[in-house]
């Protein structure tokens, strides 16, 4: 079957009849349309759009569309970083750079070759700070501009275009890439011992057509415990190997038992869950405790930063900061509200807030839910509220008993259904 037969049937073309050992598949937290959090093994994946779960001692088969995501992603600052144009990060080492490729060894997927225009930035530094790797990649991924940049470990930046160096074909490491600086004619050689990352021009409006074309919505996102992120169409296996179709140019292939023992996440991107992220705002506003004013993360924390708890980055949800309050229109759409409540790592185990709901049904304001004092050394609290017949859900965030010292208040996963 080709990749492009297998891309347009998706996930439901998984089937992994994994020969390894069972102990290496881990309980970690699992996430459903109706359930509230618990832990369970991914067993399999199965045909038909199905994933087999082991929740203590009892096996169940659950539909993808049923599952929100199973386990947890942590990024890493101890490699390189791949950014792909739809967002997948690849952790590995650079081995070569060409006009038309680059080529990586991942300790998951050995030696990948990776066509250069799928590709929207190296990182070949990361930054070690979380919140300032948060903000780089949001840089990256927000980039819209004609010519390549490139950052230096000292801070500078120069735009201008990447040229492909002429190094020997039998040459097996890239330790410099060629660049050509705006207004400069001439090309000069930078070693990758100064680069701090390297950040691809857009692509081209005929690129993006083409693109556009060929790409549909991912079904599926992997992480993986280097820090890898993986969005894809597809995922086919048998006993020895797995492969992972991204795209019609690339397929990712790995050993199941590898697979199986690096495999920290699973999410989906079910259509019977609507984030509440994915809403816009009918208000927002924010009660400064002395002068400064916080905004409203949408899937990010107070200090746009991405979500964080306990190491584990959520792709999901809001950050408010104490004395804070947004509310949307739901118009009768929904049953269930679902979250899971907790103070942002970036607070340092600091921060003290209480979190509260109010629904409003026939022009009139109700409180719905208050929670207990919720630190920075709480763990999430996950909530389960019907809101059926709400035409608007209010979400506030209060001081506790520490005025607003960090008090980055997270709504994981916040989430409607039916």
């Amino acid at each position: 079957m080709s990749p492009v037969h297998v891309t347009a049937y998706l996930t439901a073309a998984i089937l992994v009849q994994s020969g390894s050992d069972p102990d290496i598949h881990t309980t970690r937290q699992t996430l459903t349309i109706s359930e509230l959090p618990y832990d369970a093994r991914l067993v399999t994946f199965l045909p038909d759009h199905q994933v087999e779960l082991k929740h203590g001692d009892n096996t169940h088969v659950l539909p993808l569309n049923d599952l929100i995501s199973w386990g947890s992603y942590t990024d890493q600052d101890r490699q390189p970083h791949v950014y792909l144009r739809d967002g997948s990060v690849l952790t590995a080492e650079i081995m070569r750079i060409t006009s038309t490729q680059v080529s990586l060894y991942s300790r998951i997927f050995t030696e990948v070759q990776i066509p250069r225009p799928l590709i929207r930035a190296i990182v070949f530094v990361p930054r070690a700070h979380a919140l300032a790797r948060d903000r780089f990649r949001k840089q990256i991924l927000s980039y819209n501009s004609k010519l390549d940049t490139v950052h230096f470990t000292n801070g500078d930046t120069l735009r201008g275009a990447y040229v492909a160096t002429s190094n020997p074909r039998s040459a097996n490491l890239t330790d410099h890439i060629g660049f050509q600086a705006e207004r400069r004619r001439t090309p000069f050689s930078i070693p990758l011992q100064r680069l701090n990352a390297l950040i691809f021009r857009s692509q081209t409006q005929r690129d993006l057509r083409a693109e556009t074309k060929q790409q549909t919505p991912p079904r599926l996102s992997l992480g993986f415990a280097d820090g890898s992120l993986i969005h894809i169409d597809a995922i086919m296996s048998n006993q020895t190997q797995v492969q992972l179709h991204v795209n019609r140019e690339l397929i990712l292939s790995a050993a199941t038992p590898t697979f199986h023992r690096e495999l920290t996440q699973l999410q989906t991107h079910t259509p019977r869950v609507t984030f509440v992220s994915d809403l816009k705002p009918s208000s927002y506003r924010h009660i400064p405790f002395l002068r400064q004013s916080w905004p409203q993360g949408t899937d990010e924390n107070a200090l746009g930063g991405r979500l964080r708890y306990a190491g584990a980055v959520h792709a999901k949800g809001i950050g408010m900061h104490s004395a804070s309050r947004i509310t949307y229109q739901i118009d009768r759409k929904f049953r269930w509200f679902q979250a899971e409540l907790a103070i942002d790592q970036a607070a340092a185990n600091r921060g003290s807030v209480v979190f509260r709901v109010f629904l409003q049904r026939d022009e009139k304001w109700a409180a719905t839910y208050k929670s207990p004092v919720i630190r920075g050394t709480t763990r999430p609290l996950a909530i389960k509220l019907e809101v059926a017949g709400a035409d608007a859900i209010a979400l506030l965030v209060e001081f506790a008993d520490q005025g607003d010292e960090r008090d980055y208040a997270n709504w994981l996963n916040a989430r409607l259904s039916n």
